[in-house]
């Protein structure tokens, strides 16, 4: 992955406002939507399973967490792909955040 992480930071710095995953400070959770940020509604569902108490963990653990900002990979081929079309090839790849989006 040397190589994948070496081509991640090369495109980030020609892409401005592009991070990649290592670079990130404490991870990415911050980029993704937190238990706190989903609407009264839709939280009102995870406690309607019978476990009230246990709303927010059964979120955390089985809800579907969407990121705030664009993100996709810098492939082993040096190009960028979505997330679609990065699952369907056989390349490694280092996942890249557009940071300045927050």
């Amino acid at each position: 992955m040397d190589k994948e992480a070496e081509l991640a930071s090369k495109w980030c710095n020609a892409n401005k406002g592009w991070q990649p995953i290592f670079d990130i400070g404490n991870g990415a959770d911050h980029l993704y939507v937190q238990w706190e940020e989903l609407p009264a509604k839709e939280r009102r569902k995870w406690g309607n399973n019978g476990f009230r108490s246990a709303a927010k963990e059964c979120w955390e653990e089985f809800g579907t967490k969407n990121c705030k900002v664009p993100y996709g990979f810098i492939a082993s081929d040096g190009n960028f792909y979505t997330m679609q079309e990065f699952s369907g090839l056989s390349l490694n790849g280092v996942m890249v955040f557009k940071t300045d989006a927050i």
